[in-house]
């Protein structure tokens, strides 16, 4: 392989933003704010059980309400959706439950390492590579994206006219060490909704700067910024790899939640309905297998690609190649030909 350096040149790009802060900083609504300066077409992955939708009577957003579990998988199938919508910007609210929520990372981890004797390390081969894909999507994702981040938090007092007064401080982002590495401008929220810059690779965005409610000429400044510079090549961008599995949809944001034809919160991967028929009957086989083995009990509510193969070769031994590609009609003959073994050696 032979190496070439050329000519540096500035190149136009997507903004990576993520802002971090205690409950009641203004996390959600800025994020917002700033995306309407970012572009017009804005969507957002809510993780926070709905919350962004109180506020799509002042601004004008497509919603959609990310139900548990919180696997990688399930954030780069809607960050696909997002992509396929045609939408200029992307808020994903928050990337905390991908790392501590039900059905990520962490969780992820613990379960693969007690199903390895206890062994952390083993737990870590499963989990490392699931949320390196999640964030290698999010930075390949042709589109603005701004990534809110619950933070760890304490009490401090602080002298207000001579009394004591507790305040509610941001300490670091409830996410995987070093996340902040990731993106071109990490800010940090207070309880007065201002927004101190902690990481900047901006000249006109500086570091240690504080920003009173940033807004949407916050958003249009990262804009001008991002903007400047020649255009890439279509080579240089491409869109998340979400191994498989139906992509949710964003609705127009309005003051309630996303819900199905039944009332319920549609899970994400698959329509209110249950989704087509062979990806009704894979749901099925699945269920079928949890309920007979519970050492399967991850593979319930999962999509039936990757996530499947995964946990099929580390329960049933079976064959990696046996369950990766294909269409779903080859997936039901081989989920079902998996329960039948199980049930004979039982």
């Amino acid at each position: 392989m032979s190496y070439e350096f050329i000519p540096a040149e500035e190149v136009q790009t997507h903004a990576r933003l993520s802002m971090f802060g205690p409950a009641g900083s203004g996390k959600t609504y800025t994020a917002l704010s700033i995306a309407s300066g970012l572009g017009k077409k804005v969507a957002v992955i809510d993780t926070e059980r709905g919350s962004a939708a109180k506020y799509a009577k002042q601004f004008e957003f497509h919603h959609l309400k990310m139900e548990p579990p919180y696997a990688p998988t399930n954030f780069i199938q809607a960050m696909k959706a997002a992509l396929d919508g045609g939408f200029d910007v992307l808020v994903i609210d928050s990337i905390t439950h991908e790392w501590d929520g039900k059905g990520g990372i962490k969780e992820i981890v613990d379960k693969a390492a007690e199903r390895k004797g206890g062994n952390s390390w083993a737990g870590w081969a499963v989990g490392t590579p699931e949320h390196n894909k999640f964030v290698d999507a999010m930075l390949a994702i042709p589109m603005h994206v701004i990534a809110t981040m619950r933070a760890k938090t304490e009490w401090a007092l602080e002298d207000k006219g001579g009394k004591k007064t507790p305040r509610k401080i941001g300490l670091g982002a409830q996410q995987r060490d070093g996340i902040e590495y990731e993106f071109d401008v990490v800010m940090l929220m207070d309880m007065d909704n201002g927004g101190t810059i902690v990481k900047s690779r901006s000249d006109i965005i500086v570091n240690g700067e504080y920003i009173e409610k940033p807004d949407k000429a916050f958003g249009e400044k990262f804009l001008s910024w991002v903007s400047s510079g020649e255009k890439p090549s279509s080579a240089s961008t491409k869109p998340p790899d979400a191994n498989g599995g139906a992509s949710p949809s964003f609705d127009k944001a309005e003051p309630v939640a996303n819900e199905g034809s039944d009332g319920k919160a549609s899970p994400v991967g698959g329509s209110a309905d249950g989704g087509d028929a062979s990806t009704t009957e894979v749901q099925r086989l699945i269920k079928e297998l949890s309920d007979t083995f519970p050492d399967a009990e991850l593979l319930e509510g999962m999509s039936w690609g990757e996530r499947i193969a995964m946990r099929s070769v580390e329960w049933f031994n079976v064959k990696l190649e046996d369950l990766e590609g294909g269409d779903l009609e080859a997936m039901i003959g081989r989920l079902g030909k998996t329960k039948e073994t199980l049930e004979a050696g039982t």
